[in-house]
């Protein structure tokens, strides 16, 4: 059992004669092995410190068990749902706590110097003491997120601010003493000017090497002019007016302010991004950003360099993957990966995140490989989360702090800032170097690469497995810096071998949450429809047993309805109906008919791609049937016609109800011919069967059959029925 901050623990004791748990969650654990806990079921209770040992052995010995259910799940609705005086009530008690609650977290933990931080607090807050500890308490009770203080979750805060600028240029008006004249108070230098002038300096003075005054001149008639005229036949521009241009001194100004030193020079001759990831100074390590295992991990996205093919058509090409991972920065290891057939979105970082958090030997045993705890021990919610400007913002994203997961956001082109996980993808594409349809410079005139592919997704994703185990606990980090209290521990610099040293250690910041809620918060959600066939999902149909037993399907006769799921991906048997505000997931399987069955364990894309080919195929079949069923329709109609003809020559005329007269007569006497001009197909008469073998050796030997009474009463019976 490995104990993490969060988790929620239950002792077994009585409680009006019944069995009654008394559940405690785990606050922080300590270097010394001991953890600050609290008591849910007390009504004001407050933090206390006990040995870890003290509860490891009260596990053992069956006093303490794991909480599977935590009891403030509620608390975790859909973002949605909630009103804006929620959002704004929460950023108010949130914005006057947070810096206690990060800076003196220890210290409030702790009896004796809690107190004292709870007067600053008053002090800061002007608060009663009482409603200070309320606030502290709901805190710890429900998660220690920033989320805890209201029923809904959402991420909040201002972004941003304006920046002063002027109308006019500060200062007093240009002057020359000597003419006595005046120039006006000159144009102030905004964002729109400091662009402009920017790229000239840029163009002119540091790429075409102009004397500055001649670069500033170039800059104001390419850059300051709206319009054009025409002289003698000539276009010419037409610059703004005299007081409305920078002078050349405002331009100096800038130029020594922006440009006088190596970074801006070379960001100049560039650009901030590139300078950033290519010429800036090396002093620091991600190690310095974390504490231990789940401190932080990177997300990230590639398109990976190899063909794929269809799992239902192996004659098709699908194209190429594309490849998420996450890297813990502590180990080093990779604990999350995903292969979808989609652009980096929402959806591929929901899918390695799941997968992050999730089991690995349940994920490895889906794929069908085989391994054991220690080969891939990763599993638990990260402190924070380091990922692209893409996929982690907006409203799906805002949900991931409700798991009190922080979320950061990596400057649009700075891969460095995520330098292990872009280095991971270089380390993949050299593992897949070998695989038939990887990608390569193709010469006029070579073979194509790309119809080599024989790899469908799930076999790629069993392939990337593989990688990922060899890589976690085969391949040495050369690189890595040990510190001290490892190089005492004789520490292995293989990612697996950290992992567990920093667990062992107490450094780990993974955080335990019920995964029917990772799976209510991560999986992406969509729209069901129940009918009488079931509950019908993108031309899949599912039931569960709260369908069955509430009888949905004979009540959808009457009239269907849509209701909230949330599905897999990589899975189409994966499918959950998201119940009370998605706080409740009922699990769906599907259908027990050939069509569902077909598509078992199936990826949503290739059923996805099937059923577009078939719609394709149907709308193909409506536009060409008047051409394929056109000598069938022909022969039909003349048939018809010619029946039409042959009964007006051949029928008297009559009454209806002399016609109509003695049917039966007529249908058996029809029937009677039609016997005689196509006889019955005989039945097929069984050939006698031999007499029985006695060996002469036996003692007693049986009476002859009658077989040729036999034979004659069978080729009797053959003559009538052929007559007949």
């Amino acid at each position: 059992m490995q104990l993490y901050a969060n988790r929620v623990i239950g002792w077994k004791g009585e409680k009006d004669g019944q069995p009654h748990l008394i559940k405690e969650r785990i606050l922080y654990i300590y270097p010394d092995q001991t953890a600050s806990v609290i008591n849910l079921n007390k009504k004001r209770p407050l933090p206390i410190r006990t040995p870890l040992k003290y509860l490891y052995d009260a596990f053992v010995n069956e006093d303490l068990v794991l909480v599977e259910e935590d009891p403030y799940t509620e608390q975790y609705r859909d973002e949605a749902t909630l009103s804006e005086n929620d959002k704004a009530f929460r950023s108010h008690v949130w914005d006057k706590l947070e810096l206690f609650l990060t800076k003196h977290y220890l210290a409030l933990l702790e009896l004796r110097t809690r107190g004292a931080i709870v007067l600053e607090i008053i002090k800061s807050t002007g608060w009663t003491k009482e409603t200070v500890y309320k606030y502290l308490r709901r805190y710890w009770l429900t998660g220690q997120t920033k989320n805890a203080f209201l029923p809904g979750y959402h991420r909040c805060g201002g972004r941003g601010g304006r920046r002063l600028v002027y109308d006019s240029r500060p200062g007093p008006e240009r002057r020359n003493k000597q003419l006595g004249w005046t120039a006006g108070n000159g144009v102030a230098v905004n964002e729109d000017i400091r662009k402009r002038l920017t790229e000239g300096i840029k163009e002119f003075h540091l790429k075409q090497k102009l004397p500055f005054a001649q670069a500033v001149k170039k800059t104001i008639q390419s850059r300051f002019c709206d319009d054009f005229e025409m002289k003698n036949g000539i276009v010419i521009p037409k610059l703004w007016a005299p007081d409305s241009l920078p002078s050349e001194r405002q331009a100096r100004y800038l130029f020594k302010r922006d440009f006088q030193n190596p970074t801006q020079v070379l960001t100049a001759l560039t650009s901030e991004k590139l300078f950033l990831r290519n010429h800036r100074a090396l002093l620091g390590e991600s190690l310095s950003m974390v504490e231990g295992p789940g401190s932080l991990y990177h997300i990230d996205a590639t398109v990976g360099d190899v063909y794929l093919r269809s799992e239902l058509d192996r004659n098709r090409l699908i194209g190429r993957p594309v490849i998420y991972l996450v890297v813990d920065v502590f180990s080093r290891m990779i604990v999350g990966f995903a292969v979808l057939l989609e652009g980096p979105s929402w959806m591929g970082a929901m899918q390695a995140l799941f997968q992050a958090f999730s089991n690995k030997q349940r994920f490895c045993a889906g794929l069908g490989i085989t391994i054991t705890p220690n080969q891939w021990p990763c599993e638990g919610l990260p402190d924070a989360i380091l990922a692209d400007g893409g996929e982690l913002l907006g409203h799906d994203a805002d949900s991931l702090t409700a798991l009190g997961i922080q979320i950061h956001q990596a400057a649009a082109w700075r891969p460095d800032w995520k330098p292990l996980v872009e280095r991971y993808f270089g380390l993949l594409n050299t593992h897949i170097e070998w695989i038939p349809g990887k990608l390569h410079k193709r010469q006029p005139g070579e073979h194509d690469c790309r119809l080599d592919g024989v790899l469908t997704p799930r076999m790629f994703r069993q392939l990337l497995t593989w990688i990922i185990l060899k890589h976690n606990n085969s391949v040495l980090l050369k690189h890595y810096a040990l510190s001290k209290e490892m190089i005492a521990d004789k520490v292995k610099r293989y990612p697996s071998v950290l992992w567990e040293w920093g667990v062992s250690q107490s450094l780990s910041e993974l955080r335990w949450k019920p995964e029917p809620l990772v799976q209510a918060t991560l999986l992406p959600r969509d729209k069901a429809t129940v009918t009488r066939k079931g509950i019908r999902f993108k031309h899949l149909y599912y039931t569960c047993s709260l369908a069955e037993s509430e009888q949905w399907f004979v009540r959808a006769g009457q009239k269907t309805w849509s209701i909230d799921v949330a599905y897999y991906p990589p899975d189409d048997s994966v499918l959950y109906l998201r119940l009370e505000d998605g706080s409740r997931l009922v699990p769906c399987t599907l259908v027990d008919r050939i069509n569902e069955l077909s598509w078992v364990g199936q990826d949503w894309y290739d059923v996805e791609d099937h059923f577009t080919l078939r719609n394709i195929e149907n709308l193909d079949e409506k536009y060409t049937a008047a051409h394929s069923t056109l000598t069938f329709d022909v022969q039909e109609a003349a048939l018809i016609k010619q029946a039409k003809e042959e009964l007006a020559q051949a029928v008297t005329p009559t009454s209806k109800s002399s016609q109509l007269k003695g049917i039966a007569d007529n249908y058996k006497k029809e029937r009677e011919q039609e016997q005689q001009i196509n006889p019955p197909v005989p039945k097929r008469v069984k050939p006698p069967l031999p007499p029985p073998q006695v060996s002469v050796d036996d003692e007693y030997i049986p009476d002859a059959l009658p077989f040729a009474l036999l034979q004659e009463a069978q080729a009797e019976l053959t003559s009538k029925i052929t007559s007949h």
